[in-house]
């Protein structure tokens, strides 16, 4: 989980990332923003080992993705950030990268 919390770090720590924060249309049923990833992290929602892993990869993918496949005023920010994350999961493991870019 300490490695996840790094991965969270580094994602609310890119520029610009105030609109990936929090979101302005949150949702009951998946994350929508890196405040809940980081409510997740702290409620220990990710499982140990690789499921948890895949699990953490693909909501911080879908962060990002709402934002793009939604055409929101975000969604090029947002591109940019996704490819930073997926380049963070990758080097952990490739698999993690491909989760979290198709989330």
């Amino acid at each position: 989980r300490k490695r996840m919390n790094k991965m969270l770090y580094k994602a609310w720590n890119l520029p610009d990332s105030t609109p990936f924060q929090e979101a302005a249309n949150p949702s009951d049923d998946e994350a929508r923003d890196l405040t809940v990833l980081g409510q997740n992290l702290d409620k220990g929602a990710y499982a140990h080992g690789k499921s948890g892993w895949e699990d953490f990869a693909n909501d911080m993918g879908k962060v990002y993705n709402w934002h793009i496949i939604s055409k929101s005023k975000h969604a090029s920010t947002a591109k940019n950030h996704i490819d930073k994350i997926v380049g963070f999961f990758s080097k952990i493991d490739p698999v993690l990268g491909k989760k979290a870019a198709n989330a």
